[in-house]
């Protein structure tokens, strides 16, 4: 019995070290405005305020997932059957 409330408040802790430890994903400013730019569809100015946002941040992984995420979605937006080239170019663009 002793041993089972010992691990159980082990888990806890590690669980509210790494909740504490890792902030959420999109915290700054400059995400947040990316963020609603995507949800809007502005997927262009999106990839824009990330470039410059990465310059002084090359480290940030959310960066990479929403210009990831953007140039998938500008690739989704482009028929086949009107530029192939530009489409599969989106697409190599969001394995960044």
């Amino acid at each position: 019995m002793k041993n089972s409330i010992s691990r159980i408040l082990f888990i806890t802790a590690v669980i509210c070290l790494a909740f504490t430890r890792f902030p959420p994903a999109f915290d700054s400013p400059i995400t947040d405005k990316c963020e609603d730019l995507f949800n809007h569809g502005k997927y262009e100015q999106t990839i824009t305020l990330l470039k410059s946002f990465h310059e002084t941040n090359p480290d940030d992984p959310d960066v990479y997932w929403m210009m990831a995420r953007s140039y998938y979605r500008i690739g989704e937006s482009i028929p086949i059957e009107k530029n192939k080239q530009k489409k599969l170019r989106m697409y190599k663009l969001s394995e960044i």
